[in-house]
């Protein structure tokens, strides 16, 4: 008999939502809201749209059809990812490393197709060009691939400490009773509105940002301030309930906390650090150590910069992040939001009458 969980039709209400979500993200990235790009959202629009044109395919052909929401989702998530970075081998590891969790023949098939085509139509409209200009990116010896590791060991710490700032900020917006969620969310864009007239950079998802510490256009006193805002700005508009994602704002905080790094060894031992190959190996680390995913982490980076000298920092910088991160009993934050998740639902799941409402 089939599977009445994996396959089923969008209900209109939660298409609207969908709808709803998709519009918002793309108002909140051009307004500066510190939040990257949510692919989950443009997966259920995505699945929405295809639901309906397989309606009408039915009603012609007096059939009854329809797509599986679940794998469908998995699949779109990945592909969602790879376009939004211009990364596809990412958006696939993603899916198999963090989504799914499960390895494939046919999973691995469907994930490679859609992000493969998806990628491809994008770079046909877009042109194909790195996120980040990196040039003269190299390994120096020894020295320094064991300070990248140990990097990666205090951005595993990092990424802890963040995953609690996060929770920090979804309980502290949760127990304020009694406010609608677009008071809440006001409030909250009233606060990045105010940082942002102080100073642009603090801005946006951050890629704009990354480039300059890359390019060393960035004081050391105005990366470290830069951090600190946006430290405090991505965890308050993720809580904030804006549609948004992780990603792009983690990847600065890395780059931020590489060149924090690198400064401080440059001022003990002059010329021991490059601030770019150091920013570049804290965006992997600091994503293993808030996403557990070391290998869509450095896969990622690799594919942005379109460079693979720092391949070997990169990975072991990447595993001490998680073997911290782990040892510092902090679950992986994608883990913590499904169970919050989880959690919110479960009155409306015991509630006998939602299903008629």
């Amino acid at each position: 008999m089939p599977n009445p969980g994996a396959h089923r039709t969008i209900p209109a209400s939660e298409e609207l939502e969908i709808r709803g979500i998709v519009a918002v993200t793309l108002v909140a990235a051009f307004a500066g809201i510190v939040v990257g790009v949510v692919g989950g959202a443009f997966a259920w629009a995505l699945h929405a749209w295809f639901d309906r044109a397989l309606a009408l395919i039915a009603w012609l052909r007096h059939e009854s059809t329809q797509l599986p929401i679940a794998g469908l989702c998995v699949v779109v998530a990945g592909a969602g990812l790879a376009v939004a970075f211009n990364a596809p081998l990412a958006g696939a590891a993603f899916v198999i490393e963090e989504v799914a969790r499960t390895v494939s023949l046919r999973r691995m098939t469907v994930t490679l197709t859609a992000v493969g085509t998806s990628v491809f139509v994008f770079r046909m409209i877009f042109g194909n060009s790195p996120q980040f200009v990196v040039t003269d990116i190299h390994l120096t010896g020894t020295a320094e691939l064991c300070l990248m590791t140990a990097l990666g060991a205090l951005l595993g710490l990092g990424g802890a400490l963040y995953n609690r700032t996060i929770l920090f900020f979804l309980e502290a917006v949760d127990r304020i009773r009694g406010a609608p969620p677009e008071l809440k969310a006001g409030a909250i864009g009233a606060v990045v509105a105010m940082a942002g007239w102080t100073d642009l950079r603090f801005f946006g998802s951050g890629e704009l940002q990354v480039q300059s510490i890359l390019d060393g256009n960035l004081a050391l006193g105005s990366i470290a301030l830069l951090f600190a805002v946006r430290w405090v700005l991505g965890p308050l508009s993720y809580a904030g309930g804006t549609p948004g994602g992780l990603f792009a704002p983690l990847l600065l905080l890395g780059a931020s906390l590489g060149a924090l790094f690198a400064g401080v060894s440059n001022l003990l031992v002059a010329g021991s650090a490059g601030q770019a190959a150091f920013a570049i190996v804290g965006m992997a680390a600091l994503f293993a150590g808030v996403v557990r995913a070391p290998l869509t982490g450095v896969v990622l980076i690799v594919e942005m910069t379109e460079s693979v000298a720092l391949l070997a920092p990169l990975l072991l910088a990447s595993v001490a992040a998680v073997v911290v991160a782990s040892v510092s009993r902090s679950p992986p934050i994608y883990d913590t939001l499904r169970a919050r998740m989880k959690l919110s639902r479960a009155p409306l799941d015991d509630d006998p009458g939602r299903a008629s409402r």
